[in-house]
Formats: structure tokens, C-alpha cells, sequence
């Protein structure tokens, strides 16, 4: 009776225990390398079926149990995992008698972040190290690499097996292109990394000045006038007019100029950007564009014309550029009788008429839109007005002139004759 229920027995679990009874934990793989501090779970699964439910157990060797309640989950969790917890950890799957395990080995890797040491103020060209620095390396003798970045450019890839720390060494030679850029060490233990990064101050000469002007240079116009330049630390400008004193109407600031324009502010700036590296010059020659002003017309031979004769008008301004525009009128008409020709700056009359003397307007007109005008009065002249007069008057007038002359000259002879007895 006794060996009919151990049989009987046998076969219940024969029955409640399939084929594939294996016994699964994820991850799958063993040892199985994690991060100290990091969070992860072990999930024990099994393929067994069991008309009983499976009862999980997980637990360390040597008796020490970790987790020795029943898990529905299947998982052991480590919230922050420390080095003092890596080890083996067996998942057992019971099933009435029947008991299946799967063993795994977590093994905790440690380390610092590393420390980047470079000289908080770097010389452009001037050669210096830096160094990255890893502490607390946990286990010792672990396959370790370090790449060193600038940017995005690869400077050097190191591999070695340190104990608990290491430092390695990078002599870099700073240009002022590196100037903000970062500084990487990146330091891989095994498939885990860590990085630090610092930016580089490079201090640098003056660099790329130049000057730029914003606005027209026309008389009368504001006016802004700007330098500009690359350098670390931050460059001084400052501003003179070569050869000459500071025009009175121009205000230097920090890196610009302002102003009303003028004539007398035509001349070569220079802009001077300094700081302890270096200092570097730009120059600009301003070109003031003005008028037109003092606006006058010549007469040839001159204002007072005899009836026939030539006159020529020459129409002079002052202006920058010069003025490629005139435009004469007679007033009051406001527009010229017939036999004037006009010629850019000149009006000419080959044959002076009565109709033709009065007033004369030139005006100058500027590329830039201004205008000024100048004014002329050319007459027939008076000789010639009293030559078209009747001959008869002047007849008369040498007749009586004549005969005046001849009684007082009688008169005078016979004074003197009596005079003489």
C-alpha cells in the first residue's frame, strides 16, 4: 500500500512537470556588468507548468537570503545598486517538491567622473597640458580608455588597465579659432563612460578689424561710423584722423563715431583696436559729397553788350561731385528768346538783340536732389543806344560850337590889339 501511494505520487509530479522545464532570468547575460548607482531588475521566468502555483525565490550562496518572500512578480530590484551587492544571485522556481534554479553573477562597476585640470587662461600658440583625472575605480584592472576632444575633432584615444585611478596627459597648443570651444575627456570602463568637458579661454591678438559706414556721406546728413574687431579679451578701440586734428562736430565712442557731416570732416580715419596680446589698425577715407553752394554766373566780355554783339555765360558752383546739370531761364518769362544756345554750363548769344537783355537764372542741380541759383542782368550798351539816335541834333551841336568859336575869337583879337597900341 505504501509503495502503490509513492508511485501514484511519482506520477502526479510526472504529470504537473512538462518537458521544457527550464528556468530564465533577464538580462541573459552572466556576469552581468551594471553601473553603481544604477537602477535595474532581475526577472526569473520558467517554461514549467505546474497545477500548483510556482513559487519564486531569490537569494545569495551561503544560506543569505535576499528576497525570501514570494515574488508574483518574478523580480529582484535594486533601486540604487552599490558595489557591496555584487555577487551571485540564485532564482529558484518551486513547484510542490520540485525545485528548478538559474544562477547569475552581477558584478558592479564603479568609477568617478573625471576631473579636466587646464589653465583657466590660455595664450594663442603657447603650448600646455591638461589632465583628466579618475578615482575610485572599481575592480582594479578593468579595460579602461580615454578619448580626448575638442569640439567635434578627435585629439588622441587611449586604452589602458588602471588600478584604482589613473591620469592621463594631453599637451595641446590652443589657436584662437579653439577660443569657446569645449575641451572633452570621455573615459570608458568596460561598456560604461563618463564624461567632463571645459571651455577654452584663448586669449588672442586683435584680429579681422574694419570699419563701416552706415549712412550717405552727404552734408548735413547724421552720420555713424563703426569699428569692429575679433580678440580676447575683449579689444579698446580707439579713434584720430590721420594728419589732422578731431573734427569739433564728430563724438567718439566706444567703437563708433557720430555726427552731422560736413566738408571739413573729408579726410583718413583710423580705428585702433588694443588689448594685452596685440592691437591691430583699420583705416577708411571719407569722401563728403556737399553742394551745390556759392553759386555765380560770369559774363564774357561782360553785362552790358553792344546790339550784335557776343555774350557768353558760364554758370560755377561748388559742389562734391560736381554738377552735371544746369538749367537757364530769362525772368520773368521762364524761358529763353530765340538765338540763345545752351550748352551744359554755358549760354551763349552770337547776336546780342534788344529783346535779348534782362534777367538770366542758372540753377545747379545735384545728383543728390539740392539745387542753388545764381542771377544776371546784361543790357545793350549805352553807346550804342545813343548811336541809333537823328543825326540833325549833333549837326547843330557841332555848328554852334564852330560858330561860337569864331566870335570869341574875334572878339579876343581886337582886345589884344588895343592892348598892344
Amino acid at each position: 500500500m505504501t509503495a502503490r501511494r509513492g508511485l501514484l505520487l511519482i506520477l502526479q509530479i510526472a504529470v504537473s512537470l512538462q518537458e521544457n522545464n527550464d528556468v530564465h532570468i533577464s538580462p541573459a547575460h552572466n556576469p552581468l556588468k551594471v553601473i553603481a548607482g544604477s537602477k535595474f531588475n532581475l526577472t526569473c521566468s520558467t517554461t514549467m507548468t505546474c497545477s500548483t502555483p510556482l513559487i519564486y525565490t531569490w537569494r545569495k550562496p551561503a544560506g543569505i537570503d535576499v528576497n525570501n518572500k514570494v515574488k508574483p512578480s518574478m523580480m529582484f530590484e535594486f533601486h540604487e545598486v552599490e558595489t557591496q551587492e555584487e555577487g551571485e544571485y540564485i532564482c529558484t522556481v518551486s513547484c510542490s517538491e520540485t525545485k528548478k534554479s538559474k544562477k547569475v553573477r552581477v558584478q558592479v562597476i564603479s568609477f568617478n567622473e573625471p576631473v579636466i585640470y587646464v589653465p583657466e587662461s590660455l595664450k594663442e600658440g603657447a603650448k600646455v597640458n591638461a589632465t583628466c583625472t579618475v578615482e575610485n575605480i572599481n575592480p582594479d584592472g578593468i579595460q579602461a580608455s580615454t578619448v580626448w576632444m575638442l569640439g567635434t575633432q578627435v585629439l588622441s584615444n587611449l586604452s589602458h588597465k588602471p588600478d584604482d585611478h589613473f591620469t592621463d596627459t594631453l599637451t595641446i597648443q590652443p589657436k584662437k579659432e579653439n577660443h569657446g570651444k569645449n575641451l572633452t575627456c570621455i573615459v570608458t570602463l568596460d561598456v560604461f563612460q563618463k564624461e567632463h568637458s571645459v571651455e577654452l579661454h584663448v586669449n588672442y591678438a586683435p584680429s579681422k578689424t574694419q570699419i563701416s559706414v552706415s549712412t550717405p556721406l552727404m552734408e548735413g546728413n547724421d552720420f555713424v561710423m563703426n569699428c569692429s574687431s575679433d580678440g580676447n579679451p575683449r579689444p579698446k578701440l580707439e579713434w584720430l584722423k590721420k594728419n589732422k586734428p578731431w573734427p569739433a562736430n564728430m563724438r567718439r565712442h566706444d567703437g563708433s563715431v557720430s555726427g552731422v557731416l560736413a566738408p571739413g570732416d573729408e579726410g583718413t580715419y583710423e580705428c585702433t583696436a588694443k588689448n594685452q596680446q596685440g592691437e591691430q589698425k583699420a583705416n577708411i577715407s571719407l569722401v563728403i559729397h556737399y553742394g551745390p553752394k556759392n553759386t555765380s554766373i560770369s559774363a564774357s566780355p561782360g553785362s552790358d553788350i553792344p546790339e550784335g554783339g557776343s555774350l557768353q555765360l558760364t554758370c560755377k558752383t561748388q559742389s562734391n561731385p560736381e554738377v552735371t546739370q544746369y538749367k537757364w531761364k530769362k525772368l520773368p518769362e521762364a524761358s529763353l528768346p530765340q538765338g540763345v544756345l545752351v550748352e551744359g554750363s554755358t549760354l551763349t548769344i552770337h547776336s546780342f538783340q534788344g529783346d535779348h537783355q534782362g534777367i538770366y537764372e542758372c540753377e545747379a542741380v545735384h545728383q543728390s536732389g539740392k539745387h542753388d541759383r545764381a542771377y544776371v542782368t546784361v543790357t545793350v550798351t549805352q553807346e550804342e543806344m545813343l548811336s541809333q539816335e537823328p543825326a540833325f541834333p549833333i549837326i547843330g551841336a557841332v555848328f554852334g560850337s564852330l560858330f561860337g568859336g569864331a566870335v570869341a575869337g574875334g572878339i579876343g583879337g581886337f582886345l589884344l590889339a588895343k592892348l598892344l597900341k
